[in-house]
């Protein structure tokens, strides 16, 4: 009875060490574990107000200077004296929150339907 039991315990051992191999090695893809990362921003702190989002894309442009709104869903960015740079939108609320202030702004830039170049903003640095 006694070997019985070790047997079973031992097979059932080496039947939960194969599912997890299994699962490591074979569902992802690698043998290392999946995660989503993102590289952090040395000025990502909470005093320089700075907003980092995970972002995959590369090229991204900055610029600086005041966020006004220009539509329902976009906003401008002038310069100093008020001169247009560039149009801007963003996913969620951040250029809402920047509105009216002084920030640099980094993103990708794209174009829009009618073929004007926009900065898709996915971090803000506010000045």
């Amino acid at each position: 009875m006694e070997k019985k039991f070790a047997l079973l315990i031992s097979f059932s051992l080496i039947l939960l060490l194969v599912f997890i191999l299994f699962k490591f090695f074979f569902l992802t893809g690698t043998g290392e574990p999946s995660a989503v990362s993102y590289e952090e921003s040395p000025q990502a702190n909470s005093e320089a107000g700075y907003i980092k989002l995970p972002s995959s894309s590369q090229g991204e442009a900055r610029y600086s200077g005041k966020v006004v709104p220009s539509g329902s869903d976009s906003y401008e960015l002038l310069d100093e004296e008020g001169k247009f740079i560039i149009v801007l939108t963003a996913e969620d609320a951040k250029l809402t929150l920047a509105e009216g202030r002084y920030v640099e702004v980094s993103g990708v830039m794209e174009k829009n339907g009618s073929g004007e170049s926009v900065l898709n903003v996915h971090a803000i640095t506010f000045k």
